[in-house]
């Protein structure tokens, strides 16, 4: 369930990009792609205090920061876009935010905006008052706090994560072999390739990293046959893709969060290469 609504969130994000770079073509002449949009958080904090007479975004957000605090609505806002700001210990600090009295919210921050307009100032604002509240680390206190609390959960009742939730993410064990080879020749099978991108077919492989580092209980969610002909042979291929790691990488070395080994959740994609 969780894996579902986090690719739900990506694919939102990404749309909501896409639908904004049409609608700002469509209302101003230039439009600006933000660039290192996690490093502008903190400037945000800074920005808020006195935002551009003409930047009617940010101000907008201010004054709504300003009506919650003043009836006495305090949020956790947590700041995210592509590739940033999504926790794994999301569901523990939501828990830590209820017992102070917090909201919490998840701003999405877009990577197009219009020119001279600031997303997320209702959430450097309402930081601001979290320091005025409960002091300059606050934030920071509450995430480490949320995360050992999210290991000794996932610890105890061995939960399962996914292998990018990990500090040190799971690796195979190499024996006889440099690196872990994803792209398999099978000319036995009468796959094809496309004319334009000389592509050929791949299937998403996931399966389970024990602590132990065995794996098992292999699965496939996607299968890119690139082109319809291809698409008979998606048994054979997900048959061949198992065989293939439990022969050649049937040993990992364990995901880490923490140095303490957890379960994880890990996917390929292994790519099939048909007769040339």
């Amino acid at each position: 369930m969780r894996k579902f609504i986090t690719y739900i969130i990506i694919i939102t994000i990404t749309f909501v990009c896409s639908d904004q770079k049409k609608s700002d073509k469509q209302t101003v002449e230039k439009s600006t792609t933000e660039p290192n949009l996690e490093n502008k958080i903190t400037d945000r904090k800074a920005y808020v205090t006195n935002p551009k007479s003409t930047d009617s975004l940010c101000k907008s957000d201010i004054l709504k920061a300003k009506s919650d605090i003043d009836n006495g609505k305090f949020v956790y806002v947590q700041a995210a876009g592509l590739g940033f700001g999504f926790k794994r210990y999301e569901s523990d600090l939501k828990k830590l935010c209820k017992e102070k009295g917090l909201e919490y919210d998840v701003d999405l921050i877009g990577c197009v905006v219009m020119e001279g307009q600031t997303q997320g100032c209702y959430g450097a604002y309402m930081d601001k008052a979290l320091i005025d509240k409960f002091g300059s680390d606050f934030k920071e206190k509450l995430n480490r706090q949320a995360d050992s609390l999210f290991l000794v959960r996932i610890l105890k009742d061995e939960i399962l994560i996914f292998s990018w939730d990990c500090d040190e993410k799971p690796e195979p064990i190499l024996e006889n072999k440099n690196y872990l080879e994803t792209t398999l020749d099978v000319p036995n099978l009468d796959l094809k390739r496309t004319e334009l991108g000389k592509t050929w077919p791949a299937i998403d492989l996931s399966f389970i990293i024990e602590r132990n580092g065995t794996i098992s209980k292999f699965y496939s969610d996607n299968f890119i046959p690139r082109l319809k002909h291809n698409e008979k042979f998606k048994d054979e291929l997900y048959k061949i893709a198992v065989n293939y790691i439990k022969t050649n990488y049937p040993n990992w070395k364990s995901g880490k969060i923490k140095k303490s080994s957890v379960r994880t959740d890990h996917n390929l994609r292994i790519t099939f290469i048909g007769k040339m």
